[in-house]
């Protein structure tokens, strides 16, 4: 019971970063925040390894690598779906797809460690999810390239907790410090590549991925990286969540930020909570409730 509730307390913090994450966004580009982003993340994690502590073993080490390309792949593949498509379908299959990769894993390997009250929970938290996503409107429809990449970004996802869930116990801190390390180089390699290339520049410029020159650029990166922190954060607390709580139900409840982020976006930007809306909350509160009682 106590993992899922570090993976509750890791999805408010995940939730509270894609929240102040977009309103960077609103300043900047997508790729441009997220490098901040990575940044915020890689200082806290830095922090904490250097409180904790933690041993560096090669099992830590390449499993950071690990989940850090999973977490950029997945990074980049919603913002590409997103791009060009409505949101509610694509947050609805990223969701689905990130929440089910860790439960999959588990039975695969034998290691599902819930009670049929915990299995319920799956399956209502994951709709509750997927509704939430759906309440999203958006202009357009989603095509068959859109929902593939919110396919791979919900898979990106997914195989980052998976990743992130072979980590030894005394290793501490060290794995999140090495995921988000490789998804700050990544990141920024390509942002620095994107400079000198004036073709695919601009490709991501129509796309909304980048920008010739966002303004308010300071106060994006200041919210960009305080995003970071939020998100270095959630690292820290699912890898606990993740040492003493069985990944099947880890995996869902950490996959419920969402909720989070319409709270927040109805709080902070006044924005209107539907009916559906509602439904979904409450359908993902009970699902993880019965994940802690299962």
């Amino acid at each position: 019971m106590f993992g899922v509730l570090l993976a509750l307390a890791a999805s408010v913090a995940w939730g509270g970063s894609d929240f102040v994450g977009g309103l960077a966004t609103r300043r900047s580009s997508a790729l441009r925040a997220t490098v901040w982003t990575f940044v915020g993340a890689v200082l806290i994690s830095a922090l904490a390894v250097m409180v904790q502590g933690g041993a560096w073993s090669a099992t830590a080490v390449l499993s950071g690598v690990a989940a850090g390309v999973a977490c950029v792949i997945g990074y980049l593949a919603f913002f590409g779906a997103l791009a060009t498509a409505p949101m509610g379908p694509v947050t609805a299959v990223v969701g689905a797809t990130e929440a089910l990769v860790p439960v999959g894993v588990a039975l695969a390997i034998g290691h599902g460690g819930l009670g049929w009250l915990g299995w319920i929970g799956v399956a209502v938290a994951v709709l509750g999810g997927v509704v939430i996503g759906l309440a999203e409107r958006g202009e357009g429809r989603a095509s068959a390239l859109n929902l593939l990449l919110a396919l791979v970004g919900g898979l990106g996802f997914g195989l980052t907790v998976v990743f992130m869930n072979l980590a030894p116990e005394e290793s501490g801190a060290v794995l999140p410090l090495v995921e988000m390390a490789v998804g700050l180089v990544l990141l920024g390699g390509l942002a620095l590549w994107i400079t000198r290339s004036r073709g695919l520049s601009g490709a991501l410029q129509r796309a909304g991925l980048s920008d010739p020159g966002a303004p308010r650029a300071a106060l994006a990166a200041g919210q960009a990286i305080a995003a970071g922190v939020l998100f270095g954060l959630a690292n820290l607390l699912l890898m606990a969540a993740l040492w003493i709580g069985p990944l099947a139900a880890v995996g869902v409840a950490v996959s419920m930020y969402p909720v989070t982020t319409t709270v927040l976006a109805w709080l902070v930007l006044k924005e209107k909570l539907t009916r559906v809306h509602l439904v979904g909350l409450a359908a993902a509160l009970l699902g993880c409730a019965l994940l802690a009682l299962g």
